[in-house]
């Protein structure tokens, strides 16, 4: 009987998915409320999971190996730098328009009204935005990948190959 086996790069990409399906069923479970499901809002966090998901890409399958690697540094922050820059930018570019803060003006001292819906301001959003595209870089260039494959090789017992690239 054939043993099973897997090279590092499959359990990689396997990992990646798991990881992956994770991160994007997360807007489908808390969107529920008393057994009914808001689409339009799950489908809008979708879609901002979905930048974070090519950012991640990306980087990890052409940036860090055409550049990272390379030592080639420059161009690898400038590249990332326009990359983040865009994937936060293009959802602001696609509204019809911004607007800043909805309600009236709070000085601090009362609280918001309950029924207005209280709005981030862009600048906040952007940083936001900004801080988990580098949590995702940073996850992405790492030895994560290397660590979690060696302990699933650990766990499972399961040979793996080195992937002739």
């Amino acid at each position: 009987m054939k043993s099973l086996q897997l090279n590092s790069r499959k359990i990689e990409i396997l990992i990646y998915v798991v990881i992956w399906a994770l991160v994007f069923s997360v807007p489908y479970f808390s969107e529920r409320s008393s057994g009914h499901i808001n689409w339009n809002e799950v489908a809008k966090n979708w879609s901002h999971v979905l930048g974070y998901l090519v950012v991640f890409l990306v980087n990890v399958y052409v940036l860090v190996p055409l550049l990272l690697l390379k030592k080639r540094y420059l161009y690898y922050f400038v590249s990332v730098s326009a990359l983040v820059l865009f994937i936060i930018a293009l959802p602001l570019l696609l509204q019809s328009g911004i607007q800043p803060h909805s309600g009236p003006p709070n000085d601090g001292l009362r609280a918001p009204s309950i029924n207005s819906p209280i709005q981030k301001p862009p600048l906040m959003v952007f940083a936001d935005n900004l801080i988990i595209c580098i949590l995702l870089l940073g996850a992405g260039t790492t030895f994560f990948s290397a660590l979690l494959a060696s302990l699933f090789n650990l766990l499972f017992a399961i040979p793996i190959t080195n992937a002739s690239v």
